[in-house]
């Protein structure tokens, strides 16, 4: 079957920043978080708990950010599933399916449109094609919008800008005004007619209203609603699920450690949200925070140069580069981690490792997340240590620790 995902090929900045910049949100039905709110927050239907919806989320990122595969996919879902305990609707197959396919496409749906909304890209391409995926088993609507040209402004791209449906894998042809006479076509097409349509919930008997052609919940602008919508500002979509700041970009963390590592930073308090912990590792860690602060202080102390600042000595680690600092948020998303649970007087703190897949040997990087008090009241999330390691070192710092996740 051909869907969104067959044309997604490498991963693009506009697609993940679309499902970075969601909110977690539970839910007990595929209805509680309905249509427009769904741009803006990250569910899977009958996850009730923050850290299952986390989990599906940083598999479903990491398959947009590195091209996994659905059956890469399969085994960590298995994985989560049983570590949740989660009773799910469906067979894993067929419900691993609907979670990678869905959350997927809506990304690449919403990066597509934003690509194709900047101001250039519209004078150049002011026009939009309806392309069928061409599915061995067509829905006939689908079929018929097949080739359909419209102003890209036009109405009918407000609420049949695909994915439409479950599995759908049309798409959206940006055309020229060049492209269009070599169509043979002296103009546009007329837009399809949006006919009102009622299914009702068999589980709850609630009557959701949808559009003719379009699977209920379809029939919205997944792209429109997220780079026109401020914050979480959607109808559905709660304020008991605020949404986070947005973290530093890691092309960014590694440009600051680069200009703190040449001198160019002069306070060595500056600091930029460099990545944040899960749900779940925030409450295992403790308190409430969960994003990690950066700064030019523990860039300098990683790398042996603490004295140039005030600060004491450490063990020096001059291998940890810039690159290596822009990977925090792969590390706390796809490395082990143990608990260090704050005894002999020691602050709490969560040991992560990660083998670089970027790299021909697989380096083997540590990283160490600590909650510590925040001068003046509150906490604050630091990094004491990052280093290059090994195995026998790994083994040796983790052996009577708690193993949170492997």
């Amino acid at each position: 079957m051909t869907t969104t995902m067959s044309a997604i090929g490498l991963p693009f900045d506009e697609a993940i920043d679309y499902l970075r910049q969601k909110t977690n949100v539970t839910s007990t039905g595929w209805t509680d978080v309905w249509q427009k709110a769904n741009a803006k927050a990250f569910t899977v239907a009958g996850a009730t708990s923050m850290a299952l919806v986390e989990d599906f989320r940083r598999e479903v990122a990491k398959a947009l950010e590195t091209g996994s595969t659905i059956q890469e996919f399969r085994k960590t879902f298995d994985d989560i599933v049983r570590r949740h305990g989660w009773d799910h609707v469906g067979k894993p197959g067929w419900r691993s399916r609907v979670i990678f396919e869905t959350n997927l496409g809506m990304a690449y749906s919403a990066g597509r449109y934003a690509q194709q909304t900047e101001p250039a890209t519209l004078a150049a391409f002011p026009y939009w094609q309806y392309v069928h995926s061409g599915a061995k088993h067509p829905r006939k609507q689908h079929l018929a919008w097949n080739g359909t040209v419209l102003r890209a402004d036009d109405p009918f791209w407000d609420w049949a800008y695909p994915p439409n449906g479950w599995g759908c894998g049309c798409r959206v042809r940006p055309v020229s005004e060049a492209g269009l006479k070599r169509q043979g076509r002296s103009g546009v097409d007329q837009a399809p007619e949006r006919l009102p349509i009622t299914h009702v919930d068999r589980k709850t008997g609630e009557v959701l209203k949808g559009s003719q052609g379009v699977d209920i919940g379809f029939d919205y602008n997944p792209g429109q609603v997220w780079k026109n919508a401020p914050g979480t500002a959607v109808p559905g979509l709660t304020p008991t699920a605020p949404a986070l700041p947005p973290l530093t970009d890691p092309h960014d963390v590694e440009a600051f450690a680069e200009r703190v590592l040449a001198g160019q930073v002069q306070s060595h308090a500056e600091s930029v949200a460099a990545a944040r912990l899960p749900e779940h590792l925030a409450e295992v860690l403790g308190g409430g925070r969960r994003d990690i602060e950066l700064s030019a202080f523990r860039i300098l102390k990683v790398a042996g140069r603490a004295d140039e600042v005030g600060g004491r000595a450490s063990n020096p680690h001059p291998e940890i580069t810039p690159d290596d600092w822009s990977s925090l948020h792969q590390i706390i998303r796809d490395g082990t981690v143990h608990l260090d649970a704050a005894q002999r007087g020691r602050h709490r703190q969560l040991v992560f490792h990660w083998f670089d897949p970027g790299t021909v040997k697989k380096r083997q990087l540590m990283l160490i997340v600590r909650r510590v008090p925040r001068p003046g009241g509150g906490e604050r999330l630091i990094i004491p240590n990052f280093e290059q390691t090994g195995e026998r070192r790994r083994k040796r710092v983790t052996a009577k620790l708690r193993e949170i996740r492997k």
